[in-house]
């Protein structure tokens, strides 16, 4: 079954699952330099409710830039194959803006949404997604899973 998606077979798929009884924890993020902080929160993420399909939307190398101001130093292929081979992903979507993010996460209908209490001020912050999100889903924020901060390594 495939398990890493473009934003279009994304949301082809959950028009399919959501007929279905698939019910879905999604988070977001870049995920550069897989570490053992990011394979915690991605296996906490799913322990919310382990029914759940977990769904990580990994943003594009150009979405990162413009976030950051830096590229990854994986690019967005290589970081979504890494994801895909954590037993607790189920699915990968790469997102490529904002708005794409969003769409998504609206067309997930997610019963948890989990961001990261790490992530800095703006469209991605826990605040940001908590407003936005909070009447249509649970939003989970999650704390920092180490010391290591992969924002750090990025070009």
């Amino acid at each position: 079954m495939k398990r890493i998606f473009s934003f279009t077979e994304m949301i082809d798929f959950l028009e399919v699952a959501h007929n279905g009884s698939d019910m879905f924890t999604v988070t977001t993020g870049v995920y550069d330099g897989l570490h053992g902080a990011h394979v915690r929160y991605l296996q906490k993420a799913k322990n919310i409710r382990p029914t759940n399909k977990l769904i990580v939307g990994i943003f594009s190398d150009e979405l990162t830039f413009k976030r950051k101001q830096k590229f990854p130093v994986s690019k967005q292929r290589d970081r979504a194959e890494t994801i895909a081979e954590l037993r607790c992903v189920d699915f990968i979507v790469v997102l490529t803006t904002k708005e794409e993010t969003y769409a998504f996460i609206e067309a997930a209908n997610p019963t948890h949404l989990v961001v990261s209490k790490t992530t800095e001020e703006g469209d991605y912050s826990a605040e940001t997604m908590e407003e936005r999100f909070k009447k249509k889903t649970a939003v989970v924020v999650l704390d920092s899973q180490g010391d290591v901060h992969s924002s750090d390594w990025l070009k």
